[in-house]
């Protein structure tokens, strides 16, 4: 990743090609991050419209101070929507006009932290270290706990809140990790 400091603002580029024939071909997207409460500048990014969004939330994290984990990127359209992980940036803005201008397309995000404690219970469910089965009611119910815990065991559908082995979200991350998990729907 390259870092340059403009302006006193944190800048860097995420998932950037390596070839200069690619640069050419799709021109950086340009994220401008603020704090969802302050409207604070936090960074700008320039990033390739095939990164995912977690490769953007790790320089974010780089730059804050914050733990990738311990915030949440929105983008403020029509929608108002939570931007997951997995993510692409092309797929969140299918729009993009990415051949026009050398400076590529500018949008802004807004990141919101969310509470430690509940990040790391998210962490723990998503990779294992804690089990749905044992974990209190108020995560059974959490439609984020539930997708965590059966992005990482997709039998773990059992023990999500009844109304919650319905959501088609949830039921499909629960399939696409082990193909048993539809019983439990």
């Amino acid at each position: 990743s390259e870092w340059r400091r403009a302006e006193g603002v944190a800048q860097q580029s995420v998932g950037m090609a390596s070839r200069a024939s690619d640069a050419e071909e799709t021109p950086p997207l340009r994220l401008r991050v603020l704090n969802a409460f302050s409207a604070q500048l936090v960074c700008e990014l320039d990033v390739q419209a095939t990164a995912r969004v977690h490769d953007a939330k790790v320089s974010i994290a780089r730059v804050s101070g914050m733990p990738a984990h311990e915030f949440r990127l929105l983008v403020c359209d029509d929608d108002d929507r939570r931007l997951e992980d997995f993510q692409r940036w092309c797929n969140i803005f299918p729009k993009l006009d990415l051949m026009a201008g050398s400076e590529g397309s500018l949008k802004e995000v807004l990141l919101v932290r969310v509470d430690p404690c509940w990040a790391r219970e998210m962490d723990n469910l998503r990779c294992g270290r804690a089990a749905l089965k044992s974990s209190p009611d108020r995560l059974r119910c959490d439609r984020e706990a539930v997708l965590c815990a059966v992005s990482f065991d997709g039998l773990a559908l059992e023990d999500a809140a009844t109304e919650l082995r319905g959501d088609p979200e949830v039921v499909i991350a629960a399939v696409h990790r082990i193909g048993d998990a539809l019983q439990f729907a």
